[in-house]
């Protein structure tokens, strides 16, 4: 009896491992249609699978150069909320666009300028897409927040209430900024106040301080405005890097 559960299971288990290897590659990764191309590109930036190396091969090889690209076109990509639907790609290797009658195929129509070309026999994105990548990039993440991004790994695969964990991180750093930058705009105010009154030898009544030598009344208000200007400014940019119509 124990014999016959033993080899149950052990039947369960050569059964169901091929079928968990299945759902977890559903497509080639040769490289040899479009198809495959993109999944290879998906497949290997992915937690579960994150080979940056091996998803660098759709753009001709395995440098680390490569490997910055492979990361901001599927950066670009997530910003868009592109997400390739395999089965609709084309899967036959001599694949060839109707529309120019090249062997050439373009994953996302509002950016022509992003195609996989044939290769001998491999599809890899072009050399003018490895050229206008970093472009495309930089204007989807403005003011650097894609190097945010890239200084701590894995923070833009992960999210939290909608938010990715650079953004999070951004938040902080906006945070820590506007209180450095209230205290430096306040103490430049009250520098200049303060020579303002010496120079024109206000007597105490008329002077905007009070007994306490400090900013008081409508001028203590308007110290942070900068500060809270440049917040709001920054806080905005971050929730918005990577969205298309905000």
């Amino acid at each position: 009896m124990i014999t016959r559960i033993r080899f149950q299971f052990l039947l369960s288990i050569l059964i169901l491992v091929p079928c968990f290897a299945l759902f977890s590659q559903e497509y080639p990764l040769d490289q040899l249609s479009p198809q495959s191309a993109m999944y290879k590109h998906a497949y290997y930036l992915q937690d579960d699978h994150y080979q940056p190396e091996k998803a660098a091969e759709v753009f001709g090889s395995q440098s680390s150069a490569n490997q910055i690209l492979a990361i901001q076109l599927k950066q670009i990509f997530d910003s868009h909320g592109f997400k390739p639907v395999y089965s609709e790609i084309p899967s036959v290797p001599e694949y060839t666009d109707s529309t120019i009658g090249k062997q050439q195929y373009t994953p996302i129509k509002g950016y022509p300028d992003i195609y996989l070309i044939r290769n001998k026999t491999n599809w890899e994105f072009s050399s003018h897409t490895m050229g206008v990548i970093p472009e495309i990039h930089h204007k989807v993440f403005p003011l650097g927040t894609g190097v945010l991004m890239n200084l701590i790994p894995g923070t833009d695969r992960k999210s939290f209430l909608g938010l990715k964990a650079w953004q999070f991180i951004g938040v902080f750093i906006l945070i820590l900024f506007g209180f450095l930058l209230h205290k430096l705009d306040t103490f430049l105010i009250e520098r200049i106040v303060r020579r303002l009154i010496q120079r024109t030898s206000l007597s105490e009544r008329h002077s905007p301080y009070g007994h306490t030598g400090e900013l008081s009344g409508a001028g203590a208000h308007h110290t942070p405005l900068i500060s809270v200007a440049a917040f709001s400014f920054g806080l905005r940019l971050l929730c918005c890097s990577g969205i298309q119509h905000c």
